[in-house]
């Protein structure tokens, strides 16, 4: 018989709520147990991202 592991999300901070006109945004944020990239990686990808897309427009 093999025991089955589950890992939850792991909350990283509490909700909360933020209102803009009349529509009420609840945020909340998550960890993810089965990733191997951290917070840094995914800023810098998106960054590494952007400047590629900016310098590729100028070139044009």
């Amino acid at each position: 018989m093999s025991a089955i592991t589950t890992k939850a999300a792991i909350p990283l901070a509490a909700p909360y709520q933020r209102k803009i006109g009349n529509i009420t945004f609840v945020v909340s944020s998550f960890g993810n147990p089965h990733t191997r990239s951290t917070a840094e990686d995914l800023l810098l990808g998106m960054l590494e991202a952007k400047v590629t897309q900016e310098s590729i427009g100028e070139e044009a």
